[in-house]
């Protein structure tokens, strides 16, 4: 050829990627992919991407572990989805040097999982991870790290510190696909919908008047205010009120705080928070409910009793005999 002619286009020598493939291979025991527009440069990765020998795992580096959860496949016409369908996980590892970048380690996880880019699409564009379709989370085991979000270069180097902490060099990456809108929605609604219709056809619940509701509140300003402090007290760290003539601690029932809540609401003559009803309700005396209480107990738990028996009774009479009319012997 002379000096003045070209050389052909094809003639150019190039480096086939299996060739670029197995020299990454040879630095790094990962899978070697060629993904340009996920891998960024940074202070830890050259121009070459060469990698010292790895001081974690025998020189292989950290063990990454893959769980996939794909998306739903469509669904053809007329068929439906139950709203619980779980997708079966695809489940991956690999091994990868500590100082790899972001997008090599997200590569190598896609790869193993029999994805390309094409399935799964991201980029990481200054220091933040643009995912197309699918969210990426990593949990280290025996850790409180689970389901810590993957979506920066700062999350993923303080993932690295994390795991080099541990004594087993381990963390699982879990990729879930976005289901996007399917024909499954649908039918997810109208279950949810049905769902909803059953609920409320049962048996609800009045709603509280607006008095009701007001008794409510003053029987929890009752409760906050009379609480026993007296360590003496039997009824200690318990709602009590003092009677006015022993000076005794009286416990409050929920009779009692209804019944004085509502006297405050309708707002009866010398009754509020601190002074109660000039009633035998709120009198050390008065012991209604408790012998009400006493009367159900005693009914409920005592034993069931036989009927009486009457002892046999034997009378004589000496003129039986002249009682009867007989003649005597």
């Amino acid at each position: 050829m002379s000096s003045g002619q070209r050389a052909p286009r094809g003639d150019v020598p190039t480096l086939s990627f299996s060739l670029l493939s197995s020299l990454l291979c040879q630095f790094s025991p990962v899978y070697a992919i060629s993904d340009t527009s996920s891998r960024h440069s940074t202070e830890h990765e050259d121009d070459d991407n060469e990698y010292p020998t790895s001081a974690y795992n025998d020189g292989c580096g950290i063990h990454y572990k893959v769980k996939l959860i794909p998306k739903f496949p469509p669904l053809r016409a007329g068929k439906k989805r139950r709203s619980n369908a779980v997708c079966k996980p695809v489940n991956a590892t690999f091994y990868a040097h500590e100082l790899s970048v972001l997008g090599e380690i997200l590569g190598y996880a896609i790869q193993s999982v029999k994805r390309d880019e094409r399935t799964l699409d991201f980029k990481v564009v200054a220091g933040e991870l643009y995912a197309k379709n699918f969210m990426a989370t990593w949990m280290v085991p025996c850790s409180a790290d689970k389901d810590m979000p993957l979506d920066s270069i700062d999350t993923f180097e303080d993932m690295v510190k994390q795991v080099e902490k541990k004594v087993k060099l381990e963390v699982t990456l879990e990729l879930v696909e976005d289901n996007g809108e399917d024909d499954g929605d649908s039918s997810d609604n109208e279950e949810e919908t049905s769902r909803s219709k059953k609920k409320k056809t049962g048996k609800s619940r009045p709603e509280c008047t607006a008095h009701e509701l007001e008794i409510e509140d003053k029987i929890v300003n009752l409760q906050m205010a009379h609480l026993c402090h007296d360590v003496e007290c039997c009824n200690y760290r318990k709602l009590c009120w003092p009677d006015a003539i022993s000076g005794k601690h009286i416990f409050l029932t929920a009779m009692h705080l209804d019944t004085w809540a509502a006297a405050i609401v309708e707002k009866v003559a010398q009754v509020d928070i601190d002074h109660v009803l000039d009633t035998r309700m709120f009198q050390l005396g008065c012991t209604a409910v408790d012998d009400a209480l006493l009367q159900c107990r005693k009914v409920t738990y005592a034993p069931a009793s036989a009927p009486p028996v009457t002892p046999p009774m034997n009378f004589y009479f000496l003129n039986f005999p002249d009682i009867l009319g007989a003649p005597a012997q």
